[in-house]
């Protein structure tokens, strides 16, 4: 540690320990010291300097900031000094979730993600046209927790509704809310800020620096809803929209070609075939694994003729992918070269492939300049 030597005159009306809490508190008000580096300098503990922070002008407060940039700016104050550096203020307060912490500068950005928001849980749907929103909050004093609820629901930068309501409070606790969702809202990213704080809240303080104790997080996020099958957005978020929804299915403009064969959603539709072959596998595993058997014997590939390598053998992979088929391998194998050279992404099923009975199938596929074989299929009524 650094000595410096300071002479002042002897008149000067002013303690040694005074001037040493000067010196420590402005380095500590910039920066360059941190609270228990300065009470070390001066040599006293770090709740005795905090507490004494306020006589030589320097604020024992800091605002915690809204974090969405997206809505105008917001903060509330919180205490600036954290003894045990744990975010859980040694102080009489109350805040959201489990910390609570001031920052040093303004954290916003497009995601509301510039710190820690722990302390609202906002339900995935509309439920009966509102949004439900759990505001877990914490005290560590017996009081009333007031608390303002500011929704932008059509993510235009407005604050559309504010919700206002309060609480009694001694140590953690959860309130939940229902707030009624616009009946034109169409699913998209909503802007949410939830303020909480031991004195009364009112909607002018949702945006601004207010000057109560308490803490401010901000949430952006798309809450579902019904899918509607004609606006091309997803809004029931399930990752598909319009037509390619399951929920669709009955709309009019989402009319579908009627199974040729088989079961629903056999390989001769075109009724969203891959989304049925996989559900209708994983239920058969799921339900009943035992009837899925492989007659190992009947396909060992290992004694494939050496013909058989040819794509191995070629320099200018000049073959064809019917020469891929392990007829030897597969008894009573007929291949079928059913993708068209005008296409090579397409496949298509031959439809001479029986759709009653077990039906093992390789399939090739070839993509310039290399060749994939693929494995078997168990082909039961068409899929």
């Amino acid at each position: 540690m650094q000595t410096i030597t300071l002479n002042f005159p002897d008149n000067l009306p002013i303690s040694k320990f005074d001037i040493e809490m000067l010196i420590a508190s402005k380095l500590y008000e910039e920066g360059k010291l941190t609270s228990g580096q300065a009470a070390q300098l001066i040599g006293i503990s770090k709740r005795a300097f905090i507490e004494v922070l306020g006589k030589y002008g320097v604020s024992v407060f800091g605002y915690d900031f809204g974090d969405n940039s997206n809505i105008p700016a917001g903060g509330l104050l919180s205490y600036h000094q954290d003894i045990n550096d744990d975010n859980i203020p040694e102080y009489a307060m109350v805040w959201l979730g489990s910390t609570v912490s001031v920052d040093d500068t303004d954290l916003s950005n497009a995601d509301a993600s510039g710190d820690l928001d722990d302390g609202v849980s906002i339900a995935k749907s509309v439920v009966n046209g509102q949004a439900i929103l759990t505001l877990n909050m914490n005290s560590n004093f017996s009081t009333t927790a007031h608390y303002l609820i500011g929704i932008d629901w059509d993510s235009d930068g407005i604050i559309d509704d504010t919700v206002t309501d309060s609480t009694p409070i001694n140590g953690a606790t959860s309130v939940v809310k229902h707030v009624d969702v616009p009946v034109d809202y169409i699913t998209t990213l909503i802007n949410f800020r939830i303020m909480i704080s031991e004195e009364p809240l009112v909607a002018a303080d949702i945006s601004g620096y207010v000057e109560k104790l308490g803490e401010i997080e901000d949430y952006r996020k798309a809450l579902a809803t019904t899918e509607i099958c004609n606006n091309g957005i997803d809004d029931d978020l399930d990752g598909l929209y319009d037509c390619d929804d399951d929920d669709c299915a009955g709309f009019t403009d989402c009319t579908t070609t009627a199974t040729s064969g088989g079961n629903n959603g056999g390989l001769e539709s075109n009724n969203r075939l891959a989304d049925k072959i996989a559900k209708r596998y994983y239920n058969r595993y799921k339900t009943n694994t035992n009837d899925i058997k492989v007659n190992v014997a009947a396909r060992n590939l290992n004694k494939l003729p050496k013909d058989h390598d040819i794509y191995r053998k070629s320099k200018n992979n000049n073959f064809a992918l019917i020469d891929l088929m392990p007829k030897q391998a597969i008894e009573n194998t007929v291949p079928f070269n059913s993708t068209p050279n005008e296409n090579p992404f397409a496949i298509k099923a031959p439809a001479q492939i029986p759709t009653n009975k077990e039906t093992n199938t390789s399939l090739n596929i070839r993509a310039n300049p290399i060749a994939i074989s693929g494995g078997r299929i168990d082909i039961h009524n068409g899929i």
